[in-house]
Protein backbone atom coordinates (compact mmCIF):
# COMPACT_ATOMS: atom_id res chain seq x y z
CA UNK A 1 0.00 0.00 0.00
CA UNK A 2 1.18 3.48 -0.57
CA UNK A 3 2.28 5.49 2.18
CA UNK A 4 3.15 8.68 3.46
CA UNK A 5 4.51 9.96 6.84
CA UNK A 6 3.41 13.53 7.94
CA UNK A 7 5.38 15.29 10.77
CA UNK A 8 3.76 18.10 12.68
CA UNK A 9 7.09 19.84 14.55
CA UNK A 10 5.42 21.57 17.13
CA UNK A 11 4.48 20.10 20.45
CA UNK A 12 1.36 21.26 21.16
CA UNK A 13 0.06 21.60 17.62
CA UNK A 14 -3.34 19.84 18.31
CA UNK A 15 -3.37 20.66 21.78
CA UNK A 16 -3.58 24.14 22.23
CA UNK A 17 -6.85 24.31 20.59
CA UNK A 18 -9.28 23.84 17.61
CA UNK A 19 -8.15 26.39 15.12
CA UNK A 20 -7.00 27.08 11.18
CA UNK A 21 -4.02 24.94 11.14
CA UNK A 22 -5.36 21.99 12.86
CA UNK A 23 -8.63 21.99 9.90
CA UNK A 24 -5.63 22.28 7.71
CA UNK A 25 -3.56 19.27 8.61
CA UNK A 26 -6.91 16.61 9.12
CA UNK A 27 -7.76 17.91 5.46
CA UNK A 28 -4.42 16.73 4.51
CA UNK A 29 -4.59 13.92 6.37
CA UNK A 30 -8.18 12.75 4.78
CA UNK A 31 -7.35 13.87 1.70
CA UNK A 32 -4.35 11.61 1.19
CA UNK A 33 -6.20 8.48 2.68
CA UNK A 34 -8.98 9.32 0.53
CA UNK A 35 -6.42 8.35 -2.44
CA UNK A 36 -5.89 4.52 -0.77
CA UNK A 37 -2.44 6.11 0.35
CA UNK A 38 -1.75 5.22 4.42
CA UNK A 39 -0.80 8.33 6.32
CA UNK A 40 1.19 7.66 9.79
CA UNK A 41 1.18 10.70 11.89
CA UNK A 42 3.77 12.12 14.25
CA UNK A 43 3.57 15.03 16.25
CA UNK A 44 2.60 15.60 19.70
CA UNK A 45 -0.41 14.71 21.93
CA UNK A 46 -4.09 16.09 21.90
CA UNK A 47 -5.10 14.46 18.34
CA UNK A 48 -7.48 12.34 20.33
CA UNK A 49 -9.93 14.95 20.24
CA UNK A 50 -10.40 15.20 16.64
CA UNK A 51 -10.13 11.96 15.29
CA UNK A 52 -14.35 11.72 14.66
CA UNK A 53 -13.19 13.94 11.86
CA UNK A 54 -11.42 11.44 10.35
CA UNK A 55 -12.77 10.00 7.19
CA UNK A 56 -11.21 6.62 6.64
CA UNK A 57 -9.58 6.38 10.68
CA UNK A 58 -8.05 2.92 9.34
CA UNK A 59 -5.55 4.52 6.86
CA UNK A 60 -4.53 6.81 9.72
CA UNK A 61 -1.96 5.60 12.46
CA UNK A 62 -0.86 8.68 15.15
CA UNK A 63 1.99 8.23 16.50
CA UNK A 64 1.66 10.11 19.39
CA UNK A 65 5.52 11.85 21.10
CA UNK A 66 4.19 13.10 24.26
CA UNK A 67 4.94 16.78 24.80
CA UNK A 68 7.60 17.52 27.87
CA UNK A 69 8.68 20.75 29.67
CA UNK A 70 12.07 21.19 27.34
CA UNK A 71 11.19 22.06 23.80
CA UNK A 72 14.69 21.10 22.26
CA UNK A 73 15.00 17.49 24.54
CA UNK A 74 11.44 17.01 22.75
CA UNK A 75 12.38 17.44 19.22
CA UNK A 76 14.92 15.43 19.60
CA UNK A 77 13.25 12.87 20.57
CA UNK A 78 10.78 13.89 17.57
CA UNK A 79 13.41 13.82 15.49
CA UNK A 80 14.43 9.88 16.47
CA UNK A 81 10.48 8.87 16.38
CA UNK A 82 10.86 10.42 12.38
CA UNK A 83 13.63 8.21 11.59
CA UNK A 84 12.48 4.79 13.67
CA UNK A 85 8.80 5.43 11.70
CA UNK A 86 10.43 5.77 8.32
CA UNK A 87 12.82 2.47 8.81
CA UNK A 88 9.92 0.15 10.39
CA UNK A 89 6.96 0.95 8.16
CA UNK A 90 9.60 1.36 4.97
CA UNK A 91 7.79 4.71 4.38
CA UNK A 92 9.35 6.23 0.98
CA UNK A 93 8.19 9.85 1.41
CA UNK A 94 7.99 12.36 4.31
CA UNK A 95 6.25 15.56 4.25
CA UNK A 96 6.59 18.11 7.04
CA UNK A 97 5.19 21.34 7.68
CA UNK A 98 7.22 24.45 8.28
CA UNK A 99 7.83 26.49 11.50
CA UNK A 100 8.85 29.69 11.31
CA UNK A 101 10.63 28.87 14.92
CA UNK A 102 12.06 25.81 13.98
CA UNK A 103 14.73 25.86 11.19
CA UNK A 104 17.27 24.53 12.37
CA UNK A 105 15.36 21.59 13.50
CA UNK A 106 14.20 21.13 10.23
CA UNK A 107 17.07 21.15 8.45
CA UNK A 108 18.74 18.65 10.89
CA UNK A 109 15.52 16.00 10.02
CA UNK A 110 15.60 17.00 5.99
CA UNK A 111 19.47 15.92 6.52
CA UNK A 112 18.07 12.48 8.62
CA UNK A 113 15.80 11.57 6.01
CA UNK A 114 17.61 12.39 2.93
CA UNK A 115 20.22 10.42 4.20
CA UNK A 116 18.26 7.14 4.35
CA UNK A 117 17.28 7.71 0.44
CA UNK A 118 13.50 9.18 1.38
CA UNK A 119 11.67 12.12 -0.37
CA UNK A 120 11.20 14.83 1.66
CA UNK A 121 9.19 17.59 1.34
CA UNK A 122 8.46 20.71 3.08
CA UNK A 123 4.82 21.76 3.48
CA UNK A 124 5.11 25.38 3.32
CA UNK A 125 2.10 27.80 3.84
CA UNK A 126 3.79 31.17 4.02
CA UNK A 127 7.67 32.39 5.73
CA UNK A 128 8.96 33.87 8.25
CA UNK A 129 9.63 37.21 5.93
CA UNK A 130 5.76 36.92 4.81
CA UNK A 131 4.32 37.87 8.38
CA UNK A 132 4.32 41.67 9.48
CA UNK A 133 2.79 41.02 12.73
CA UNK A 134 5.16 38.84 15.09
CA UNK A 135 5.22 39.05 18.52
CA UNK A 136 7.30 38.44 21.35
CA UNK A 137 10.68 36.80 21.06
CA UNK A 138 10.23 36.15 17.34
CA UNK A 139 9.94 39.68 17.05
CA UNK A 140 13.27 40.52 18.74
CA UNK A 141 15.14 37.91 16.90
CA UNK A 142 13.25 38.49 13.24
CA UNK A 143 16.39 39.95 11.87
CA UNK A 144 18.42 37.25 12.32
CA UNK A 145 15.91 34.61 11.87
CA UNK A 146 15.44 36.05 8.11
CA UNK A 147 18.76 35.81 7.69
CA UNK A 148 18.92 32.06 9.09
CA UNK A 149 15.76 30.92 7.21
CA UNK A 150 16.54 31.11 3.34
CA UNK A 151 19.81 28.86 4.18
CA UNK A 152 17.81 26.08 5.89
CA UNK A 153 14.58 26.16 3.76
CA UNK A 154 16.86 26.15 0.65
CA UNK A 155 18.28 23.00 1.76
CA UNK A 156 15.22 20.90 0.73
CA UNK A 157 14.75 19.76 -2.67
CA UNK A 158 10.94 19.65 -2.90
CA UNK A 159 8.57 22.21 -1.91
CA UNK A 160 4.95 21.48 -1.27
CA UNK A 161 3.22 25.92 -1.65
CA UNK A 162 0.08 26.63 -1.33
CA UNK A 163 -0.34 29.40 -3.40
CA UNK A 164 1.26 30.92 -7.22
CA UNK A 165 2.01 33.90 -5.04
CA UNK A 166 4.18 32.15 -2.61
CA UNK A 167 6.00 29.95 -4.90
CA UNK A 168 6.76 33.16 -7.25
CA UNK A 169 8.36 34.78 -3.42
CA UNK A 170 9.91 31.63 -2.96
CA UNK A 171 11.62 31.27 -7.14
CA UNK A 172 12.00 35.19 -6.99
CA UNK A 173 14.55 35.07 -4.21
CA UNK A 174 16.63 32.08 -5.67
CA UNK A 175 15.12 29.24 -3.98
CA UNK A 176 16.03 26.13 -6.27
CA UNK A 177 13.66 23.43 -4.81
CA UNK A 178 10.86 21.58 -6.94
CA UNK A 179 7.61 24.14 -6.16
CA UNK A 180 4.81 21.76 -6.40
CA UNK A 181 1.61 24.51 -5.75
CA UNK A 182 -1.37 23.05 -4.10
CA UNK A 183 -4.02 25.26 -2.98
CA UNK A 184 -6.01 24.56 0.36
CA UNK A 185 -9.81 22.84 -0.01
CA UNK A 186 -12.18 22.08 2.45
CA UNK A 187 -13.89 18.59 2.88
CA UNK A 188 -17.40 18.31 2.56
CA UNK A 189 -19.29 19.79 5.91
CA UNK A 190 -20.45 16.08 7.26
CA UNK A 191 -23.87 16.72 8.52
CA UNK A 192 -26.11 18.52 6.24
CA UNK A 193 -26.81 22.78 6.27
CA UNK A 194 -29.82 22.82 7.26
CA UNK A 195 -32.58 25.06 4.74
CA UNK A 196 -34.35 26.68 6.89
CA UNK A 197 -37.30 30.06 6.43
CA UNK A 198 -35.86 32.71 5.26
CA UNK A 199 -35.14 35.01 8.34
CA UNK A 200 -33.55 38.22 8.07
CA UNK A 201 -30.35 39.00 6.68
CA UNK A 202 -27.45 38.86 8.66
CA UNK A 203 -23.60 39.51 7.81
CA UNK A 204 -21.36 36.94 9.32
CA UNK A 205 -17.82 35.96 9.70
CA UNK A 206 -16.47 33.23 11.09
CA UNK A 207 -13.12 32.36 11.86
CA UNK A 208 -9.96 33.59 13.91
CA UNK A 209 -10.11 37.36 14.69
CA UNK A 210 -6.84 38.31 13.51
CA UNK A 211 -5.23 41.82 11.45
CA UNK A 212 -5.20 40.42 8.41
CA UNK A 213 -8.49 40.25 8.24
CA UNK A 214 -10.02 43.77 7.33
CA UNK A 215 -12.51 43.56 10.50
CA UNK A 216 -12.87 47.01 11.31
CA UNK A 217 -13.82 47.73 8.13
CA UNK A 218 -16.72 45.43 8.20
CA UNK A 219 -17.74 47.43 11.11
CA UNK A 220 -17.61 50.67 9.26
CA UNK A 221 -19.28 49.56 6.53
CA UNK A 222 -22.32 48.33 8.56
CA UNK A 223 -22.54 50.95 10.53
CA UNK A 224 -22.31 53.64 7.61
CA UNK A 225 -25.09 51.61 5.78
CA UNK A 226 -27.41 51.41 8.86
CA UNK A 227 -26.75 55.18 9.50
CA UNK A 228 -28.50 55.48 6.00
CA UNK A 229 -31.62 53.92 7.23
CA UNK A 230 -30.77 50.73 4.89
CA UNK A 231 -32.76 48.03 6.85
CA UNK A 232 -31.75 44.93 4.73
CA UNK A 233 -29.17 43.97 7.35
CA UNK A 234 -29.82 43.18 11.24
CA UNK A 235 -26.82 42.23 12.45
CA UNK A 236 -23.23 41.90 12.47
CA UNK A 237 -22.40 38.30 13.74
CA UNK A 238 -18.91 37.70 14.61
CA UNK A 239 -18.24 34.15 15.61
CA UNK A 240 -14.64 32.97 16.89
CA UNK A 241 -11.65 34.61 19.11
CA UNK A 242 -8.72 36.25 18.52
CA UNK A 243 -5.64 39.07 19.36
CA UNK A 244 -8.09 41.63 17.81
CA UNK A 245 -11.04 40.58 20.27
CA UNK A 246 -10.77 43.07 22.66
CA UNK A 247 -10.17 46.16 20.09
CA UNK A 248 -13.25 45.04 17.87
CA UNK A 249 -15.69 45.04 20.68
CA UNK A 250 -13.82 48.32 21.24
CA UNK A 251 -14.33 49.55 18.15
CA UNK A 252 -18.10 48.36 17.94
CA UNK A 253 -19.05 50.81 20.37
CA UNK A 254 -21.57 48.22 22.65
CA UNK A 255 -23.43 48.52 19.08
CA UNK A 256 -26.74 45.91 20.19
CA UNK A 257 -26.53 44.55 16.83
CA UNK A 258 -23.01 44.22 16.19
CA UNK A 259 -22.92 40.65 18.14
CA UNK A 260 -19.68 38.77 19.28
CA UNK A 261 -20.55 35.13 19.97
CA UNK A 262 -17.34 34.23 20.64
CA UNK A 263 -15.69 30.66 20.15
CA UNK A 264 -17.31 27.92 18.33
CA UNK A 265 -17.10 23.98 17.66
CA UNK A 266 -16.39 23.70 14.17
CA UNK A 267 -17.60 20.49 13.96
CA UNK A 268 -20.99 22.16 14.63
CA UNK A 269 -20.59 25.48 12.51
CA UNK A 270 -23.33 24.20 9.91
CA UNK A 271 -25.80 25.25 12.47
CA UNK A 272 -24.63 28.43 13.31
CA UNK A 273 -25.69 30.46 10.23
CA UNK A 274 -28.84 30.50 7.87
CA UNK A 275 -28.06 29.40 4.48
CA UNK A 276 -30.80 30.99 3.18
CA UNK A 277 -30.58 34.45 4.39
CA UNK A 278 -26.85 35.04 6.00
CA UNK A 279 -23.78 36.55 3.89
CA UNK A 280 -20.76 35.40 4.94
CA UNK A 281 -17.68 38.12 4.49
CA UNK A 282 -14.39 37.16 3.96
CA UNK A 283 -12.45 40.27 4.29
CA UNK A 284 -9.01 39.67 3.48
CA UNK A 285 -6.02 42.88 3.76
CA UNK A 286 -3.51 43.27 1.07
CA UNK A 287 -0.19 43.46 2.29
CA UNK A 288 -0.05 40.85 4.93
CA UNK A 289 0.16 36.65 4.81
CA UNK A 290 -2.97 36.93 2.61
CA UNK A 291 -1.38 37.95 -0.37
CA UNK A 292 1.01 34.75 -0.28
CA UNK A 293 -1.18 31.98 1.78
CA UNK A 294 -4.31 29.69 0.68
CA UNK A 295 -7.45 31.07 1.49
CA UNK A 296 -8.90 27.79 3.90
CA UNK A 297 -11.62 30.01 4.67
CA UNK A 298 -13.32 30.32 1.78
CA UNK A 299 -13.74 26.76 0.81
CA UNK A 300 -15.43 26.21 4.11
CA UNK A 301 -17.48 29.24 3.69
CA UNK A 302 -18.47 27.61 0.43
CA UNK A 303 -19.04 24.39 1.67
CA UNK A 304 -21.64 25.81 3.90
CA UNK A 305 -23.64 26.38 0.88
CA UNK A 306 -24.23 30.25 1.66
CA UNK A 307 -23.38 33.62 -0.32
CA UNK A 308 -19.77 34.83 0.24
CA UNK A 309 -18.86 38.96 -0.41
CA UNK A 310 -14.70 38.61 -0.22
CA UNK A 311 -11.95 40.92 -1.11
CA UNK A 312 -9.68 40.76 -3.86
CA UNK A 313 -6.97 39.84 -2.05
CA UNK A 314 -4.01 37.07 -2.84
CA UNK A 315 -6.36 33.43 -3.93
CA UNK A 316 -9.66 34.99 -3.54
CA UNK A 317 -8.88 37.15 -6.72
CA UNK A 318 -8.52 33.93 -8.19
CA UNK A 319 -10.93 31.46 -7.05
CA UNK A 320 -13.57 34.09 -6.40
CA UNK A 321 -15.77 35.06 -9.97
CA UNK A 322 -17.76 38.38 -9.33
CA UNK A 323 -21.37 37.52 -9.73
CA UNK A 324 -20.67 33.77 -10.06
CA UNK A 325 -20.21 32.22 -7.20
CA UNK A 326 -19.92 35.20 -4.75
CA UNK A 327 -19.73 38.94 -4.83
CA UNK A 328 -15.65 40.21 -4.57
CA UNK A 329 -14.83 43.98 -3.92
CA UNK A 330 -10.99 46.26 -4.03
CA UNK A 331 -10.11 45.38 -0.29
CA UNK A 332 -9.66 49.63 -0.06
CA UNK A 333 -12.88 50.72 -1.08
CA UNK A 334 -15.71 50.74 1.51
CA UNK A 335 -18.51 52.28 -0.98
CA UNK A 336 -17.79 49.13 -3.27
CA UNK A 337 -17.75 46.89 -0.32
CA UNK A 338 -21.38 48.19 0.75
CA UNK A 339 -22.31 48.36 -2.74
CA UNK A 340 -21.63 44.40 -2.94
CA UNK A 341 -23.68 44.06 0.71
CA UNK A 342 -26.57 46.08 -0.73
CA UNK A 343 -26.87 44.27 -4.19
CA UNK A 344 -26.93 40.76 -1.72
CA UNK A 345 -29.40 41.58 1.11
CA UNK A 346 -31.72 42.78 -1.08
CA UNK A 347 -31.53 39.76 -4.02
CA UNK A 348 -32.44 36.34 -2.57
CA UNK A 349 -32.14 34.46 -5.77
CA UNK A 350 -28.78 36.06 -6.25
CA UNK A 351 -27.99 34.70 -2.68
CA UNK A 352 -29.48 31.28 -3.65
CA UNK A 353 -27.39 31.41 -6.92
CA UNK A 354 -23.98 32.46 -5.63
CA UNK A 355 -24.44 29.82 -2.96
CA UNK A 356 -25.32 27.14 -5.55
CA UNK A 357 -22.30 28.18 -7.76
CA UNK A 358 -19.79 28.08 -5.08
CA UNK A 359 -20.97 24.62 -3.51
CA UNK A 360 -20.59 23.37 -6.91
CA UNK A 361 -17.15 24.69 -7.60
CA UNK A 362 -16.02 23.32 -4.12
CA UNK A 363 -17.52 19.74 -5.05
CA UNK A 364 -16.08 19.20 -8.49
CA UNK A 365 -12.37 21.60 -7.71
CA UNK A 366 -11.56 22.43 -4.25
CA UNK A 367 -11.76 19.12 -2.06
CA UNK A 368 -8.53 17.89 -0.20
CA UNK A 369 -9.01 14.53 -1.64
CA UNK A 370 -8.31 16.04 -5.34
CA UNK A 371 -5.32 18.34 -3.69
CA UNK A 372 -3.79 15.54 -2.41
CA UNK A 373 -4.32 12.99 -5.10
CA UNK A 374 -2.37 15.79 -7.37
CA UNK A 375 0.16 16.28 -4.56
CA UNK A 376 0.98 12.52 -4.30
CA UNK A 377 1.22 12.46 -8.27
CA UNK A 378 3.30 15.35 -8.33
CA UNK A 379 5.77 13.97 -6.05
CA UNK A 380 6.22 10.51 -7.34
CA UNK A 381 6.81 11.97 -10.53
CA UNK A 382 9.55 14.18 -9.55
CA UNK A 383 13.15 12.22 -10.35
CA UNK A 384 11.21 9.69 -11.66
Amino acid sequence: MKSVLYVLPRRDYFSRGDRGSVTHAMGIINGLTANDIKVFVVAGDGFEKYKPRLVNGNNVEYIEHKATSFRWLWLVGLYFKVMSTIATHKIPIVIIRYSISLPLFQYIINLGVRARGKKMVLEVNSLLANYSDLKGIKRFFKPLLILVEPMIVKSFKYYYVVSKGLADFMINNDYKGKMIIVPNASDIVPKAVKERKESQVRMVYLGSLKFYYDLYQLIDAFVELKERDFEGISELAFYGHGPETKELKIYARGRKDIVFYGEYDNSKVSELINPTSDILMLPYKDGTVANFGSPTKLFEYMALKAPVISSNVGQLDEFVVDGVNGLKYHYYDKQELMDKIEQLAQNPELRAKLAHNAYNDLMTKHTWKSRMEYLYTQIIAVDA
